[in-house]
Protein backbone atom coordinates (compact mmCIF):
# COMPACT_ATOMS: atom_id res chain seq x y z
CA UNK A 1 0.00 0.00 0.00
CA UNK A 2 2.80 2.59 0.70
CA UNK A 3 4.60 1.77 -2.72
CA UNK A 4 1.62 2.61 -4.55
CA UNK A 5 1.00 5.93 -2.51
CA UNK A 6 4.14 6.87 -3.16
CA UNK A 7 4.10 6.81 -7.50
CA UNK A 8 1.15 8.76 -6.67
CA UNK A 9 3.01 11.34 -4.79
CA UNK A 10 5.76 11.36 -7.17
CA UNK A 11 2.83 12.00 -9.94
CA UNK A 12 0.98 14.70 -8.03
CA UNK A 13 4.29 16.93 -7.36
CA UNK A 14 4.76 16.69 -11.67
CA UNK A 15 1.38 18.22 -11.53
CA UNK A 16 2.06 21.01 -9.88
CA UNK A 17 5.43 21.91 -10.98
CA UNK A 18 3.72 21.88 -14.79
CA UNK A 19 1.00 24.57 -13.54
CA UNK A 20 3.58 26.76 -11.66
CA UNK A 21 3.65 30.15 -12.96
CA UNK A 22 6.93 32.67 -13.56
CA UNK A 23 6.84 36.13 -13.71
CA UNK A 24 9.08 37.41 -16.18
CA UNK A 25 11.07 40.44 -16.12
CA UNK A 26 9.79 43.33 -19.02
CA UNK A 27 12.75 45.09 -19.92
CA UNK A 28 11.62 49.01 -20.34
CA UNK A 29 13.68 51.11 -23.47
CA UNK A 30 13.10 55.01 -24.17
CA UNK A 31 12.96 53.34 -27.86
CA UNK A 32 10.07 53.86 -30.58
CA UNK A 33 9.46 50.93 -32.18
CA UNK A 34 7.23 52.26 -34.90
CA UNK A 35 9.37 55.68 -34.99
CA UNK A 36 12.39 53.43 -35.86
CA UNK A 37 10.81 51.57 -38.46
CA UNK A 38 9.10 54.58 -40.26
CA UNK A 39 12.55 55.93 -40.76
CA UNK A 40 13.33 52.67 -41.96
CA UNK A 41 10.86 53.29 -44.52
CA UNK A 42 11.32 56.50 -45.24
CA UNK A 43 15.05 56.19 -45.54
CA UNK A 44 14.63 53.03 -47.85
CA UNK A 45 11.99 54.72 -49.52
CA UNK A 46 14.18 58.11 -50.03
CA UNK A 47 17.05 55.73 -51.65
CA UNK A 48 14.62 54.19 -54.05
CA UNK A 49 13.97 58.08 -55.19
CA UNK A 50 17.31 58.75 -55.92
CA UNK A 51 18.21 55.66 -57.58
CA UNK A 52 15.16 56.42 -59.51
CA UNK A 53 16.37 59.84 -60.46
CA UNK A 54 19.85 58.55 -61.61
CA UNK A 55 18.25 55.92 -63.69
CA UNK A 56 15.75 58.02 -65.32
CA UNK A 57 18.30 60.67 -66.07
CA UNK A 58 20.29 57.76 -67.74
CA UNK A 59 17.92 56.14 -69.52
CA UNK A 60 16.56 59.76 -71.08
CA UNK A 61 19.80 60.35 -72.22
CA UNK A 62 20.36 57.00 -74.15
CA UNK A 63 16.99 57.55 -75.52
CA UNK A 64 17.51 61.26 -76.52
CA UNK A 65 20.96 59.67 -77.81
CA UNK A 66 19.34 57.18 -79.79
CA UNK A 67 16.77 59.71 -80.86
CA UNK A 68 19.10 62.82 -82.50
CA UNK A 69 20.97 59.67 -84.33
CA UNK A 70 17.75 58.02 -85.85
CA UNK A 71 17.28 58.79 -89.90
CA UNK A 72 13.20 57.99 -88.68
CA UNK A 73 10.94 59.60 -86.53
CA UNK A 74 7.48 59.22 -85.25
CA UNK A 75 4.55 60.68 -86.67
CA UNK A 76 3.25 63.44 -83.92
CA UNK A 77 0.74 62.46 -80.98
CA UNK A 78 -1.29 64.09 -79.00
CA UNK A 79 -2.70 63.03 -75.66
CA UNK A 80 -3.40 65.28 -72.51
CA UNK A 81 -4.23 63.64 -69.07
CA UNK A 82 -4.81 66.20 -65.91
CA UNK A 83 -4.09 64.58 -62.23
CA UNK A 84 -6.54 66.10 -59.77
CA UNK A 85 -6.58 66.08 -55.85
CA UNK A 86 -7.91 67.96 -53.26
CA UNK A 87 -6.06 71.56 -53.13
CA UNK A 88 -2.72 72.15 -50.82
CA UNK A 89 -1.58 75.08 -50.29
CA UNK A 90 2.14 75.97 -48.98
CA UNK A 91 3.22 79.10 -47.44
CA UNK A 92 6.40 81.07 -45.84
CA UNK A 93 7.36 84.68 -45.32
CA UNK A 94 10.89 84.62 -46.81
CA UNK A 95 10.41 85.74 -50.57
CA UNK A 96 13.93 84.61 -50.63
CA UNK A 97 13.79 81.30 -49.71
CA UNK A 98 11.31 80.63 -52.06
CA UNK A 99 12.97 81.65 -55.14
CA UNK A 100 16.00 80.13 -53.74
CA UNK A 101 14.45 76.51 -53.06
CA UNK A 102 13.18 76.42 -56.76
CA UNK A 103 16.39 76.81 -58.27
CA UNK A 104 17.80 74.23 -56.06
CA UNK A 105 15.18 72.02 -56.94
CA UNK A 106 15.73 72.65 -60.96
CA UNK A 107 19.56 71.92 -60.38
CA UNK A 108 19.34 69.02 -58.46
CA UNK A 109 18.23 66.30 -61.73
CA UNK A 110 19.05 68.79 -64.65
CA UNK A 111 22.45 69.05 -64.11
CA UNK A 112 22.83 65.22 -64.02
CA UNK A 113 21.24 64.74 -66.75
CA UNK A 114 22.93 67.77 -69.32
CA UNK A 115 26.23 65.70 -68.50
CA UNK A 116 25.01 62.25 -69.14
CA UNK A 117 23.49 63.65 -72.22
CA UNK A 118 26.68 65.14 -73.65
CA UNK A 119 28.81 62.11 -72.35
CA UNK A 120 26.04 59.78 -74.40
CA UNK A 121 26.06 62.33 -77.80
CA UNK A 122 29.50 61.80 -77.82
CA UNK A 123 29.73 58.14 -77.81
CA UNK A 124 26.03 58.04 -79.96
CA UNK A 125 26.00 55.84 -83.28
CA UNK A 126 23.46 55.55 -85.77
CA UNK A 127 21.92 52.35 -84.33
CA UNK A 128 19.25 53.59 -82.11
CA UNK A 129 18.97 51.67 -78.75
CA UNK A 130 17.64 48.17 -78.90
CA UNK A 131 14.58 47.48 -76.77
CA UNK A 132 16.27 44.62 -75.60
CA UNK A 133 19.55 46.21 -74.73
CA UNK A 134 18.16 48.82 -72.64
CA UNK A 135 15.90 47.10 -70.35
CA UNK A 136 18.17 44.19 -69.69
CA UNK A 137 20.64 47.33 -68.38
CA UNK A 138 17.49 48.50 -66.30
CA UNK A 139 16.06 45.37 -65.08
CA UNK A 140 17.53 45.92 -61.53
CA UNK A 141 16.08 49.21 -61.33
CA UNK A 142 13.01 50.34 -59.44
CA UNK A 143 12.37 51.93 -62.58
CA UNK A 144 11.48 49.19 -64.22
CA UNK A 145 8.69 46.76 -63.04
CA UNK A 146 6.69 43.53 -63.61
CA UNK A 147 3.19 43.25 -64.23
CA UNK A 148 1.39 41.27 -61.77
CA UNK A 149 0.12 37.95 -63.23
CA UNK A 150 1.86 38.16 -66.40
CA UNK A 151 5.15 38.69 -68.19
CA UNK A 152 4.63 42.63 -69.07
CA UNK A 153 7.21 45.35 -67.73
CA UNK A 154 6.11 48.82 -66.59
CA UNK A 155 8.09 51.96 -66.90
CA UNK A 156 7.16 53.41 -63.54
CA UNK A 157 8.50 57.17 -63.32
CA UNK A 158 8.12 58.74 -60.17
CA UNK A 159 8.47 62.54 -59.40
CA UNK A 160 8.45 64.41 -55.75
CA UNK A 161 5.79 67.38 -56.32
CA UNK A 162 5.07 67.63 -52.95
CA UNK A 163 5.84 71.19 -52.93
CA UNK A 164 3.74 72.43 -55.36
CA UNK A 165 -0.20 72.52 -55.53
CA UNK A 166 -2.04 69.46 -56.01
CA UNK A 167 -4.90 71.35 -58.62
CA UNK A 168 -2.10 72.67 -60.53
CA UNK A 169 0.11 69.33 -61.80
CA UNK A 170 -0.10 68.19 -65.78
CA UNK A 171 0.67 65.05 -66.74
CA UNK A 172 0.74 65.09 -70.80
CA UNK A 173 2.36 63.19 -73.81
CA UNK A 174 3.51 64.75 -77.37
CA UNK A 175 5.43 63.51 -80.07
CA UNK A 176 6.49 60.43 -78.07
CA UNK A 177 7.39 62.53 -74.99
CA UNK A 178 6.01 62.93 -71.33
CA UNK A 179 5.79 66.09 -69.88
CA UNK A 180 5.21 66.67 -66.37
CA UNK A 181 4.43 70.74 -65.16
CA UNK A 182 3.41 71.99 -61.90
CA UNK A 183 3.30 75.33 -60.10
CA UNK A 184 2.36 76.72 -57.65
CA UNK A 185 2.46 80.33 -56.45
CA UNK A 186 2.37 82.02 -52.72
CA UNK A 187 2.05 85.86 -51.70
CA UNK A 188 4.67 87.45 -49.08
CA UNK A 189 4.56 90.80 -48.12
CA UNK A 190 1.74 92.00 -50.59
CA UNK A 191 4.43 90.19 -53.48
CA UNK A 192 3.20 87.67 -55.76
CA UNK A 193 5.81 84.51 -55.88
CA UNK A 194 5.33 81.77 -58.33
CA UNK A 195 7.55 78.93 -59.24
CA UNK A 196 7.09 76.10 -61.72
CA UNK A 197 8.39 72.37 -62.43
CA UNK A 198 8.99 71.03 -65.71
CA UNK A 199 10.61 67.41 -66.26
CA UNK A 200 10.44 65.94 -70.25
CA UNK A 201 10.89 62.37 -70.74
CA UNK A 202 11.48 60.78 -74.29
CA UNK A 203 9.05 57.73 -74.20
CA UNK A 204 10.60 54.38 -75.70
CA UNK A 205 9.07 53.08 -79.26
CA UNK A 206 6.36 51.11 -79.21
CA UNK A 207 4.36 52.40 -76.39
CA UNK A 208 0.67 52.83 -76.42
CA UNK A 209 0.13 56.71 -74.98
CA UNK A 210 -3.41 55.38 -74.02
CA UNK A 211 -2.60 53.18 -71.26
CA UNK A 212 -0.50 55.41 -69.49
CA UNK A 213 -1.18 55.90 -66.13
CA UNK A 214 -0.60 58.63 -63.86
CA UNK A 215 -1.65 58.89 -59.88
CA UNK A 216 -0.81 61.30 -57.00
CA UNK A 217 -0.18 60.35 -54.00
CA UNK A 218 -1.36 62.25 -50.59
CA UNK A 219 2.16 62.88 -49.53
CA UNK A 220 2.78 64.72 -52.77
CA UNK A 221 4.73 61.96 -55.03
CA UNK A 222 3.36 61.52 -58.63
CA UNK A 223 4.02 58.02 -60.05
CA UNK A 224 3.28 57.76 -63.75
CA UNK A 225 3.28 54.09 -65.62
CA UNK A 226 3.91 53.46 -68.83
CA UNK A 227 3.41 49.69 -70.28
CA UNK A 228 6.16 48.70 -72.13
CA UNK A 229 5.86 46.52 -75.37
CA UNK A 230 7.05 42.99 -75.90
CA UNK A 231 9.53 44.14 -78.83
CA UNK A 232 10.82 47.13 -80.12
CA UNK A 233 8.06 48.23 -82.98
CA UNK A 234 10.85 50.16 -84.84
Amino acid sequence: QQQQQQPQQEQEGLLHQTHETRSLPVRRTETSLIKDEFNSLRARFDAEMRQMEEDMARFRSQMESSFRSSSTSNSSRKHFRTTKTSTRSVTTNNESGISSTSKKEEASIEPVAEQQLEGAHKTATTKPVAHDDWLEEFANSPMVVSTPGSEEKLLKLRFDVSAYESDKIVVMTFDDRLKVCAKREETSNHKSVSSEYKREFLLPSGVDLDQIRSTLSADGILTVEVPLSSKDNN
